[in-house]
């Protein structure tokens, strides 16, 4: 029943933006990918054999199919957006995982999501308003914006691992937390130029009352500034927030909970190159972040409660050749991570770096293409508190959402994992060939994924897992 008010409501406000708007686009996303087959095999820390599960298929995407249905409208100098998330049939995208949460109502248990609460759940997954004043040269930015990151265009993605581990701008401190207000500068002076500023404003709940303290709030201003050298056709990118709240306990809390103290700082800098050198595109970036560690643990070398300031690193290269073969397009990014002591949990350190490397070639005279995407990852830590089943990703919430070593698709969920307490290292290869019909707004591909992983700490896990996935998505 609220499911079809909010759709009712959203066709209201379409047929209302309609009547009023200069310009108006209804658009739209569909995936139904599915797997056709899958296995996994492996050989869990202390066993003499290897364990393979039953072949199986699985509908998906694991999100029950996935329905976009965007609004954006423009009248006078006021621009629009909106767009819900609806499942396979029509409902919510997932039974019992809502993907956007309604801060208005919701409880402040700290439960990242809630089951029994309807009121906290809605198919929207943004709603925002932008304002254009002296003749376009101000912006003024409202609202809710996209969970999986929005940054006003000053983050661009790398050329085969795709969007980037800096925290986007509308983000206070989960990705599901997007609320935004902030004023975009574009003088017309400065040909090129630009920048954006602004804060978290977000409905008041008592979840949030601790952050929403000037103390505290003050400091969560967001800045993003870029600088298009219009000469070389060359973009320089460049952020700082000073603090985003995430918890220091075992996961995510829509606020951080009372952890006043786990607030963590960034700042960034890329530089995207599409056309310096001809038939190569390129980007690079360098992602910086500091976190005040004031937690009543024990310094293990001084025995002794502690506090201190640590720091992580990210670095990023990119590039995509389209005129090193004939017919093929070949692109290849690396991203290295590296982890100070105590920024992960207390007294560990880590490294981190993926390596992926990807092809396509078109059919001439057809619409059929076949390519190939490879990923190559390696981590190490001191400790081995990287570890776990489905892992290592390095799960603190400082630092999963840098960088996360299961960067592709298998998982092993229930598995034993390697023991911690001592050095790990952790490595995978992926492999997935595919051959793909190209349509005038969507494809299907078919191809097989194959990935082997390996970790080591004390006593070792092993796998290997391959699927055939199906993919069949449209947009309009």
């Amino acid at each position: 029943m609220k499911l079809q008010k909010v759709l009712i409501g959203a066709a209201a406000l379409s047929l209302g933006s309609a009547l009023c708007a200069q310009e108006i686009h209804i658009g739209g996303y569909v995936d139904y990918s599915s797997t056709l087959a899958t296995q996994v095999v492996n050989k869990e820390p202390g066993a003499d054999e290897w364990d393979a599960t039953q072949v199986g298929a699985e509908f998906g995407p694991v999100q029950n199919g996935i329905h976009f249905l965007n609004l954006d409208a423009t009248a006078m100098n006021v621009d629009f957006h909106t767009n819900v998330w609806i499942g396979a049939g029509l409902g919510p995208w997932y039974a019992d995982v809502p993907e956007y949460v309604d801060r208005t109502s919701y409880d402040g248990s700290g439960t990242y999501f809630s089951t029994t609460d309807d009121d906290a759940s809605t198919p929207i997954g943004q709603m925002w308003v932008c304002t254009h004043f002296i003749d376009d040269q101000l912006r003024f930015y409202t609202g809710n914006f996209a969970s999986n990151g929005w940054s006003a265009g000053y983050i661009f993605a790398g050329h085969v691992l795709g969007g980037q581990k800096i925290s986007a701008l509308a983000m206070r401190g989960t990705g599901d937390d997007s609320a935004f207000t902030g004023v975009e500068v574009l003088p017309r002076a400065l040909n090129g130029f630009k920048a954006i500023v602004g804060f978290p404003v977000a409905p008041f709940t008592d979840s949030y009352e601790k952050f929403n303290d000037w103390s505290h709030f003050i400091k969560s201003v967001k800045f993003m500034t870029q600088y298009r050298w219009l000469l070389y056709n060359v973009t320089f990118n460049a952020g700082v927030r000073p603090n985003s709240y995430m918890t220091n306990g075992d996961g995510y809390d829509f606020s951080g909970g009372d952890y006043t103290k786990s607030l963590f700082g960034e700042a960034f800098l890329q530089v995207d190159m599409p056309s310096l050198i001809y038939g190569v595109q390129m980007n690079a970036s360098y992602d910086f972040r500091w976190r005040e560690v004031e937690e009543n643990g024990i310094n293990l070398k001084a025995a002794k409660d502690w506090s201190t300031t640590t720091f992580a690193h990210l670095f990023q290269a990119s590039a995509k050749f389209t005129s090193l073969v004939e017919g093929w397009t070949f692109g290849i990014e690396d991203r290295f991570a590296y982890y100070q002591p105590h920024y992960i949990a207390i007294n560990e350190m880590a490294i981190y770096n993926v390596l992926g490397i990807n092809g396509e070639h078109p059919i001439p005279g057809t619409s059929y293409a076949f390519g190939f995407n490879t990923q190559f990852m390696y981590g190490q830590d001191a400790n081995g508190t990287a570890n776990g089943y489905n892992k290592p990703n390095y799960f603190d919430a400082y630092a999963s959402d840098l960088i996360a070593f299961d960067a592709n698709f298998m998982g092993l969920d229930g598995e034993a994992a390697p023991s911690s307490g001592s050095a790990g290292r952790y490595f995978s290869v992926y492999g997935y060939p595919y051959v793909q019909k190209n349509f005038a707004n969507g494809y299907t591909r078919l191809g097989v994924e194959l990935q082997y992983k390996h970790l080591e700490t004390s006593d070792v896990l092993e796998a290997f897992a391959w699927r055939v996935p199906l993919t069949l998505t449209f947009w309009w």
